[in-house]
């Protein structure tokens, strides 16, 4: 029975992420796999409940990472790696690199631990996870290490401030070292072998609702879920709406999540006095309520690894209108069940807002499209194709 660690902080907080890799571990533990959770989290929290993870799977808590001194190093490095990702002082500096990652201290902790627990496979979530296990390779004894991209190309190599900007030595030692680089999309894939030489692997993320129950089409309702910061557009949705508004006085929008732009959100709203159609609902857990309750799923991302939200609203019968972004276009395929328009046109969006909400038949006929495409990204299938292709394991077997 081959072992599988989850290498985060905690998968007991709010986050897309946390829900794919719920769903994932639970489909792994329930095909024979021993799966764990090696966590970084100082509160230790548990809640088997909030995803619904299976309790065979083990959380190993790393206790010892947490000590005051330990923390103030990391803190130390942390702050160097913001201050070079900005100005690249030390982009190929390697060794002060890792550190910014794993000092020394941390390197030796987590490395008894992964040896101890003889994993045969640790999966480092999002790239700070994954950086970490690339510099801990050399000191394991048996483990694979796969890193999981968890946002897209851009975000993570091409975005100042951000990740692996200004760090070019890290880089190259990653892709000289990772056994697997697992990518949701292949615009994504494309990009890494193109720029560093690398056959990473497309493993779309598996849909993270399923659901009896869909939409029936009849409220007027659009509606769009995310954090309230830049990346989400969701200041241009709401111009956007603005516009439609105009020439529509019974669609309401519902804006779910929270975050630092919640006050620049509601004084755009308050602008265009559309505080009785413009809805920003603040953090929820009953997601689902607003899909079942709206008609058309709007995103306006920038850029996302995986538009999960796209795939929950698809699982609810929802038509899509997105922005142009690669996720959102892997997503869509070859069907028709919604509309892609230039990113961060606002006037573009309206106009499909207004197209949608005046034409019912063609709501309808992308409904059906959108429950048959999001299909394709069931666990069952999406689960196989990581046993098939990262663990070696024939599906058959389990």
């Amino acid at each position: 029975m081959k072992k599988i660690c989850f290498f985060m902080n905690s998968p007991f907080t709010l986050g897309g992420e946390q829900r794919v890799v719920t769903i994932l571990a639970n489909y792994l533990v329930n095909h024979n796999y021993e799966v764990s959770f090696l966590l970084t989290d100082r509160f230790q929290k548990q809640d088997y409940e909030m995803y619904k993870l299976d309790k065979k799977i083990k959380l190993n808590f790393v206790l010892k990472y947490n000590k005051f001194f330990n923390r103030v190093v990391r803190k130390f490095y942390k702050k160097l790696g913001v201050f070079n990702s900005k100005k690249g002082i030390i982009k190929n500096r390697l060794s002060l690199l890792k550190k910014i990652y794993c000092n020394g201290f941390d390197k030796k902790i987590l490395a008894n631990v992964i040896n101890k627990e003889k994993y045969d496979f640790v999966i480092g979530i999002g790239s700070e996870y994954f950086s970490i296990l690339v510099i801990l390779k050399p000191f394991l004894s048996n483990s694979k290490i796969v890193a999981w991209e968890h946002s897209c190309f851009n975000a993570y190599f091409k975005t100042k401030g951000r990740r692996f900007y200004n760090q070019n030595a890290l880089i190259k030692y990653l892709f000289n070292n990772i056994d697997y680089y697992v990518v949701q999309t292949d615009d994504d894939r494309k990009k890494i072998e193109n720029n560093y030489k690398y056959s990473a692997i497309t493993l779309n993320n598996p849909n993270s609702f399923k659901t009896l129950e869909i939409s029936d089409l009849t409220t007027k309702n659009f509606v769009a879920v995310g954090r309230y910061t830049f990346v989400k557009c969701f200041d241009e949705l709401i111009e956007a709406f603005h516009l439609f508004s105009k020439n529509n006085s019974e669609w309401n929008l519902y804006i779910v999540g929270e975050g630092d732009d919640r006050k620049k959100y509601q004084d755009i709203i308050n602008k265009y006095n559309l505080n009785k159609r413009i809805f920003l609902t603040g953090q929820v857990i009953d997601v689902p309520k607003y899909y079942l309750n709206s008609s058309i799923y709007v995103m306006t991302s920038s850029w996302e690894g995986w538009g999960m939200v796209v795939t929950e609203a698809m699982a609810y019968g929802l038509p899509i209108i997105s922005y142009d972004i690669p996720s959102s276009r892997e997503i869509f395929g070859k069907s028709n069940c919604g509309i892609l328009i230039e990113k961060n046109n606002v006037s573009q969006l309206a106009s499909a807002m207004n197209y949608l909400a005046n034409n019912e038949l063609k709501i309808k006929e992308m409904s059906k499209e959108s429950l048959s495409q999001v299909k394709k990204f069931d666990i069952e299938k999406i689960g196989k194709q990581w046993i098939k292709l990262i663990f070696k394991g024939d599906i058959n077997e389990n």
